[in-house]
């Protein structure tokens, strides 16, 4: 039995107990998208219920005319029959519009095949962060060019020595020494980061942290053409220290390789000569645990003012290593006094932590004047809900004394939240807790003035 729904036949299908379209359909589909009404098309494919139509609507987008081939991919986007749509817009050779779907449906790989086809790099890579793809990401942003973002992803994909030498190649030691320090014995480049890192520190007079470095390449790995220079340190600051026949040691071990190498024969000549004079200073040993595994401090200890980060109350229940990544994901920023980072009653996109100077909170009064409401120290941050809400600031923020900050943008705060869920969970339950006490203490400074 047939019924009729405006220009459209239905009939009762027993088998289903459902109504489904009559074979018009199809020509009344057609009709639709040939004149142009895609909301008529698209009323008739989603009442239709019938997957044939689906299938004879992708058969004709292979064949027929490139209109008409976006005519129909349009019509399954709006229908929000999106893998269907992605199929539709390919065969229109509309990759971008493909791409644009897939992340829709969050088809991110996908999506990031397609924008790769029209060279569309930053969005490719963007899709591939979402994927959580990150070594995938990092390549693609390297060859656009973007070396920041490719470091940082191939630090996500833990391929820390590959992030430590594009950090390098940018000039960037603090990050590529943090980098090169996360690289574990196990790693093939586990040497090599040792001796970059020494190379490094030495460079910019770190002479301790450096001679602990290279100690590490004395008590782990043999002297060879590549470790001569950790060995001749370590010889040189024991021949310092009035430790002839350590140093001795370790200069016979150079000569083994290369009896040429800098100055080492005339200094074993020297050791030998006579027995130095002991001076009161302490061995490398009783400053360096030759066994020690990778210190998390040693990582903390580059990073400036990360005492203020890591008691910032809403990550008072992170674990150390989710606020050390959150610390290396920011920037730290130099203003100048009196710069105003914030604005009242913009929706900016950054969280800032003071890790130096002051923060002076201050209410618009109109023509660039301002109230002055309350200076917030170091470990204060301001623009946080802002970044976690989206909501418009409530107040203007001016650097003062030398402001030292550390910053992150709402897009790498929330990639930061999406690396572990746990994490989101964890952040937001602070939120909740801080949120009341902050605007009423707010408030009742406020009230004062």
């Amino acid at each position: 039995m047939a019924h009729a729904s405006g220009m459209m036949e239905f009939e009762f299908d027993e088998a289903t107990g459902k109504f489904v379209s009559t074979g018009k359909v199809m020509g009344f589909i057609k009709n639709s998208l040939s004149s142009g009404n895609i909301n008529e098309a698209v009323q008739y494919y989603a009442s239709s219920d019938n997957s044939e139509i689906a299938t004879q609507l992708l058969d004709e987008a292979k064949v027929s005319s490139s209109s008409m081939k976006s005519a129909i991919a349009e019509m399954f986007t709006q229908a929000r029959d999106l893998d269907r749509a992605i199929q539709a817009w390919e065969y229109a050779e509309n990759f971008e519009k493909a791409a644009e779907t897939a992340e829709k449906d969050y088809k991110f790989t996908v999506a990031a095949k397609y924008y790769l086809k029209v060279n569309n790099l930053g969005k490719a890579a963007v899709c591939m962060e979402k994927e959580m793809k990150f070594d995938k990401a990092a390549e693609i942003y390297y060859k656009a060019g973007d070396y920041l973002k490719s470091a940082k992803n191939m630090e996500r994909a833990e391929k820390f020595y590959h992030a430590g030498e594009l950090y390098l190649k940018m000039k960037n030691l603090k990050s590529a020494v943090r980098a090169y320090q996360q690289v574990t014995r196990e790693d093939d480049n586990y040497l090599q980061a040792l001796l970059k890192i020494g190379k490094i520190l030495f460079a910019y007079n770190q002479e301790e942290m450096a001679l602990k470095t290279y100690y590490r390449v004395v008590a782990q790995f043999p002297c060879s053409p590549k470790t001569l220079e950790p060995y001749y340190k370590i010889a040189s600051a024991y021949e310092e220290r009035g430790f002839g026949d350590k140093a001795e040691q370790l200069y016979q071990k150079i000569v083994e390789i290369d009896d040429n190498y800098k100055d080492v024969k005339k200094r074993i000549n020297s050791l030998t000569a006579g027995e130095p004079e002991l001076k009161e200073l302490p061995q490398i040993e009783e400053f360096i645990d030759v066994e020690e595994e990778r210190d998390e401090k040693k990582l903390t200890s580059l990073r400036m003012g990360f005492e203020h980060v890591h008691k910032f109350p809403l990550f008072k229940n992170l674990k150390l290593d989710d606020v050390q990544r959150f610390y290396d994901l920011s920037d730290i920023v130099k203003y100048k006094d009196g710069e105003i980072i914030i604005n009242e009653g913009e929706n900016q996109p950054y969280l800032f932590i003071l890790l130096k100077g002051k923060f002076d909170i201050l209410k618009n009064k109109g023509e660039g004047e301002y109230i002055f409401i309350v200076s917030l120290g170091p470990g204060n941050a301001v623009g946080e809900l802002s970044v976690i809400t989206g909501d418009i600031t409530t107040a203007s923020v001016k650097t003062n004394d030398s402001a030292v900050v550390l910053r992150i943008h709402r897009d790498e705060f929330y990639r930061f939240l999406r690396e572990d869920t746990r994490r989101i969970t964890t952040v937001y339950e602070a939120v909740i807790g801080e949120l009341s006490k902050r605007l009423n203490d707010l408030n009742k400074k406020v009230a004062q003035k």
